[in-house]
């Protein structure tokens, strides 16, 4: 087989591969949605909670600090 039909014969394949993947985003895109939204909303929380525990970490290091200066 020459060089240029195994070329064609990639791109054909290429082709396909990416044909069926923008069906499957296509007819999926409300689902691929959510789940991206879902992502997003679970970092948020996670991002908050990691804030909201090291602000109380602070406040109390702070608290042990005058505690033990008085």
């Amino acid at each position: 087989m020459k060089n240029t039909e195994r070329h064609k014969l990639k791109e054909n394949e290429f082709a396909r591969t990416v044909g069926r993947a923008r069906h499957a985003v296509e007819t999926r895109s409300r689902d691929i949605v959510k789940v991206l939204l879902g992502i997003v909303l679970l970092l948020a929380i996670a991002g908050a909670y990691m804030w909201w525990r090291g602000s109380q970490e602070s406040r109390g290091n702070e608290l042990l600090a005058s505690a033990l200066a008085a």
